[in-house]
C-alpha cells in the first residue's frame, strides 16, 4: 500500500511536501494539489522523518533547498519533490525504489538528496535500554544498514545513468535523540552511547556514498557545533531538527551542490 501510494503520486507529478505537524511513524507525507511544470528542474528528497519534515515547524528540507538554489539562479525555477516518509528504513526505501514511477522521478531530478539509516538501528537502542548494547551488538547492525544503503544508492545510480546533476547523501548529528531535552529526561549516558553509534553509522553512510561518487554531506560536526550541544537546532522531541536545524541542513546542502548544476 505504501509503495503504491508513492508510485501514484510520482506518476501524477505531484509534489510531496513535508508535514510540519507531527506525522505518525510509518505514515506517508501528503501530496500538494497542483502538478509542477515539467520543464522545470526538480530536486528530489528520499529518506525518513528528517526528510519528511516531522516537527520542524517549517516547509521542509527540499522546499527550502529549492528556494535557496532559485535565489542563487533566479532565472531557473526549481521544483522540490519530497518523498521522505516518517519511519522509513533502508529496507523500505529499497522497496520503494523498485517502483518505476518513483525511479523516473529520481532519474530526471537535477539533484537527489538522501537521508536514511537511523531507523534501521532502533532495535539496538531498545536493547541498550534493556541491558546494554556494546560494539559487538550494534556494529553488525550498522554494517547491515550500510549494505542496504549501498543497494539503495545503486538503484539511484542505475536510474540516473544518463542524467546530469548530483546525488547528495546526508549523514546524522545523532541517529537517536540528543540535546538538553534528552539529557534531562534520559541522562548523558544514552547521548554518549548514541553518538558512538552515530559516528560508526556516519562513516558507513559516507563509505557507501563514495562507492557511487555521490557527495556525503556531514551534519555531525555542524549540528553539534563548538559547544558539543545541538539543543537549539532540535525540536522539543530531541529527535528531529527544528526550523533552525533545517536551515542549517539546507545551508550544508547548498554548499555541497556544484554551482554548474543549476547554471549558477
Amino acid at each position: 500500500m505504501r509503495r503504491a501510494v508513492l508510485a501514484a503520486w510520482a506518476a501524477a507529478g505531484l509534489l510531496l511536501v513535508s508535514a510540519c505537524a507531527t506525522p505518525t511513524a510509518g505514515s506517508d507525507p501528503s501530496p500538494a494539489s497542483s502538478p509542477h511544470d515539467p520543464g522545470s528542474p526538480t530536486v528530489v528528497g528520499l529518506g525518513d522523518s528528517v526528510m519528511g519534515g516531522t516537527n520542524c515547524g517549517c516547509s521542509g528540507i527540499m522546499s527550502l533547498y529549492a528556494e535557496q538554489e532559485h535565489a542563487a539562479s533566479p532565472s531557473t525555477r526549481i521544483v522540490p519533490v519530497n518523498l521522505g516518509v516518517p519511519g522509513a528504513t533502508t529496507s523500505t526505501l529499497r522497496s520503494d525504489l523498485q517502483s518505476s514511477s518513483v525511479l523516473s522521478q529520481v532519474a530526471r531530478a537535477r539533484v537527489v538528496v538522501v537521508i536514511i539509516g537511523a531507523n534501521d538501528l532502533i532495535p539496538q537502542l531498545r536493547r541498550w535500554q534493556r541491558s546494554g548494547c556494546s560494539e559487538s551488538c550494534y556494529a553488525p547492525a550498522v554494517t547491515a544498514m550500510g549494505e542496504r544503503l549501498h543497494s539503495v544508492l545503486g538503484s539511484v545510480a542505475a536510474a540516473r545513468r544518463s542524467s546530469t546533476g548530483a546525488v547528495l547523501v546526508l549523514d546524522y548529528w545523532n541517529v537517536f535523540r540528543d540535546g538538553e531535552q534528552t539529557r534531562q529526561s534520559q541522562g548523558q549516558e544514552i547521548i554518549d552511547w548514541a553518538r558512538t553509534v552515530s559516528r560508526l553509522a556516519n562513516s558507513t553512510i559516507c563509505r557507501a556514498s563514495r562507492d557511487f561518487h555521490d557527495t556525503c554531506v556531514d551534519l555531525y560536526g555542524p549540528m553539534l557545533g563548538t559547544d558539543d550541544d545541538p539543543s537549539d537546532l532540535l525540536a522539543a522531541d530531541g529527535d528531529h531538527p527544528n526550523a533552525k536545524g533545517v536551515d542549517l541542513i539546507v545551508d550544508r546542502l547548498v554548499a555541497a551542490t556544484p554551482r554548474a548544476v543549476f547554471g549558477g
